[in-house]
C-alpha cells in the first residue's frame, strides 16, 4: 500500500537524520575524551587508573561503539515509524556476542544515569525540541499536535548512547561512568542538531503545525476566576470603594427620600 505524502516526508527526514548521526557520535566521543582529560588532575590514583582504562577503550572500541549506537538508533526510529515496540533483530556480526539488556544488580544505577541524560537533553534543548516537534507533526499531517511525532526524542538518543556503552569490554561501572561523562556534551550537541534539523525542514518548505494551547503567564486568571472576562464588574467595585467628589456626595445625600423635605441652605453649618 502506498504511503501518504506526509509519511514519505517523514521517511525522508528519518533517513537524512540517520545519515548524519555517525558524525554526531564521533563528536560525542571527542567531547567525552576531552572531559576525561580535564577531570584527571583532580582524581586520586585509583580513580585515575580506572578513568584512563575508560579513555583508552573509547579509542580502541570507537567503531564498535558507533555500530551499537547506530543499530539502536535505527531500531528505535523504525519502531516509531511502524508504531511498534523495538523488536529484537540480528545484531552486527562483530557484536553478536554482546547483549543489549540489563540483567544484573547494576540496572538501577543505569536507570538513574539514563534518567539524568534524558533530563539533561530536555532541559538544554527544550526550545529546539518543541520547535522540531511542530515540524515533524506537519510531516505526518498532525496539525492538532496530538502527539510527538519526532522519532529522535531525548530518550531515543539516551538509549542509543547507553547501547554504545555496552560495546566497551569493561565493567558496568566503567560503562555507567561513560554515560555520566556523555550526558552534558550529548545534550549540547543535540541542541545544535535539533536546530539544524528544523532549519533543513523549513528550507524544504515544510509549514510547521501550531500549538493549540494558550500559554498564560503566571498569575493569570484561571479556574473559578475565568468568568471575569469583562471590565464592568471591576469598574463597579472601583466606583463603590473610591470616594466620590464632595458635590456628588451632597447631591446624593439631599436628594434621598429621607431628606427630601429637610433641605436647608447650601451655606448652612456642616
Amino acid at each position: 500500500m502506498a504511503l501518504p505524502p506526509a509519511s514519505k516526508l517523514l521517511l525522508q527526514f528519518v533517513d537524512d537524520e540517520l545519515l548524519r548521526a555517525p558524525l554526531l557520535f564521533d563528536q560525542l566521543l571527542e567531547a567525552v575524551q576531552d572531559s576525561i582529560r580535564r577531570a584527571l588532575p583532580g582524581m586520586n590514583p585509583t580513580q585515575r587508573i580506572a578513568i584512563v582504562d575508560l579513555a583508552q577503550a573509547l579509542v580502541t572500541q570507537h567503531h564498535r561503539m558507533a555500530d551499537y549506537f547506530m543499530y539502536s538508533l535505527r531500531e528505535q526510529a523504525q519502531a516509531e515509524l511502524t508504531r511498534n515496540q523495538p523488536k529484537a533483530g540480528k545484531k552486527p556480526e562483530s557484536l553478536s556476542h554482546k547483549t543489549l539488556s540489563l540483567v544484573d544488580e547494576d540496572a538501577v544505577a543505569v536507570d538513574v544515569e539514563l534518567s539524568h541524560t534524558i533530563e539533561a537533553i530536555r532541559s538544554t534543548a527544550e526550545y529546539e525540541l518543541r520547535e522540531l516537534q511542530t515540524f515533524t507533526a506537519a510531516l505526518v499531517g498532525d496539525l492538532e499536535m496530538s502527539k510527538d511525532a519526532n522519532p529522535f526524542r531525548a530518550e531515543t538518543f539516551a538509549r542509543a548512547v547507553w547501547n554504545s556503552a555496552q560495546a566497551l569490554p569493561l565493567s558496568r561501572g566503567h560503562q555507567v561512568a561513560y554515560m555520566r561523562y556523555a550526558s552534558t556534551p550529548l545534550a549540547q550537541l543535540l541542541r545544535t542538531s535539533y536546530a539544524a534539523s528544523t532549519s533543513r525542514l523549513e528550507s524544504m518548505g515544510v509549514e510547521p503545525a501550531a500549538y493549540r494551547t494558550l500559554i498564560l503567564p503566571s498569575g493569570s486568571r484561571r479556574g473559578s476566576r475565568s468568568g471575569e472576562t469583562t471590565y464592568a464588574p471591576d469598574l463597579q467595585r472601583m466606583s463603590e470603594t473610591m470616594p466620590a467628589p464632595l458635590d456628588t456626595q451632597q447631591a446624593a445625600h439631599y436628594g434621598s427620600p429621607t431628606h427630601g423635605a429637610a433641605r436647608g441652605p447650601a451655606s448652612g453649618p456642616l
